[in-house]
């Protein structure tokens, strides 16, 4: 399947933005208080998918420090008890409708899915949406940070078993940094949510005055 590219998504974003200001500057009606947000929020997850797009057009020119890389992450992995990407494959190649599916999810459906979620939760679900954008921005940051620093998967070592590149492990591995952006949001909501001022409730003097009034009656 044919996805839009970066400069479609990015004149997306742009017209939306575009729609954006001239509703927020516009006179309050019933039809822009639903389309500001929509068209805000689209704008915003089409300039993500943007830069989702250039990351992994990158030209990788430079490849020094990847492999070894990889094998610091295979040393934290062990070091954490975490599963390895090995470890996946090997499931995988066990069950062939597993790698079978996920391949084909993978290729062709999670674009399409992660947009009808979306929706989903901005129509249906209006107080969780922002913790889930957050976390498809966060996302997008692990992808441009891993492709500037050069950190090559795991699975490309195969002197520690591993059989080359299956699609399907990208889709695992994006639903590990998917969930580590989960609870990087969550953490630093609850950081700035404890820094935030308690507010003070102010009475009146005369308040007291009144209901001691009011009692000794």
């Amino acid at each position: 399947m044919k996805w839009p590219t970066a400069t479609q998504a990015a004149i997306a974003a742009v017209t939306a933005g575009i729609v954006a200001l001239i509703l927020r500057r516009s006179r309050p009606t019933r039809l822009g208080d639903v389309m500001f947000p929509a068209a805000t929020e689209f704008a915003l997850v089409a300039s993500l998918y943007s830069v989702w797009r250039v990351a992994k057009k990158l030209p990788l020119t430079q490849s020094e420090g990847a492999v070894e890389r990889a094998r610091e992450i295979v040393r934290l992995q062990d070091f954490l008890h975490l599963p390895s990407e090995l470890s996946l494959q090997q499931f995988a190649l066990a069950h062939d409708q597993v790698g079978w599916l996920s391949t084909a999810y993978y290729a062709v459906a999670h674009v399409p899915a992660t947009i009808i979620f979306l929706v989903w939760l901005f129509v249906r679900h209006r107080d969780k949406y922002p913790h889930w954008r957050n976390a498809l921005a966060i996302l997008t940051a692990f992808c441009l940070f891993i492709r500037f620093v050069h950190v090559a998967p795991p699975r490309f070592l195969t002197d520690l078993g591993a059989t080359g590149h299956h699609w399907w492990l990208d889709g695992a591995v994006a639903l590990g940094l998917l969930w580590a952006a989960l609870r990087i949001d969550t953490v630093s909501r609850r950081i700035f949510a404890s820094k935030q001022p308690t507010p003070t409730l102010m009475v009146d003097p005369r308040d007291h005055e009144v209901a001691s009034t009011l009692t000794a009656d």
